[in-house]
């Protein structure tokens, strides 16, 4: 119990005062208007504006207002080319969309979530159709 408990502080801290040095910068940082909920590393969030930064193989997506926060360890994943501000790849499953990639045309590579438990469950029951959302370059920049 201690230990979860210190994990879950720790964690609070990463992403309270940021887990990247390039933030600042706003280095590969993008902006995702998500039209529908969806779940990142078992988080759940709801539709929305969401800040995307990813920084070696580290995904985070935080919500606009600062209050929904999410962060993935990535692989890299190849095959396409992205032109404009990115894409994002969301694995859906009847009404339930999953983060599963994010294509960001300053990077080599897409990154690629993993599959988590709850996913592969979802494999089973139902078609997995991929649904592509465009990302935007944030404003004031």
């Amino acid at each position: 119990m201690k230990r979860a408990f210190s994990f879950l502080a720790l964690l609070g801290l990463v992403l309270t005062f940021g887990a990247f040095p390039g933030a600042a910068q706003g280095k590969k940082m993008l902006i995702l208007n998500a039209p529908f909920s969806f779940t990142v590393e078992q988080q759940r969030m709801p539709a929305g504006t969401y800040r995307i930064l990813v920084e070696r193989g580290w995904l985070q997506v935080r919500s606009a207002d600062g209050k929904t926060a999410a962060m993935v360890l990535t692989l890299p994943v190849a095959g396409k080319t992205v032109k404009g501000s990115g894409q994002v790849v969301f694995n859906r499953y009847g009404d339930h969309y999953i983060l599963g990639q994010v294509w960001l045309p300053e990077l080599e590579n897409g990154r690629q979530t993993l599959e988590s438990r709850e996913e592969k469950e979802m494999e089973k029951r139902a078609k997995l159709e991929a649904v592509v959302v465009k990302l935007n370059a944030p404003s004031g920049r």
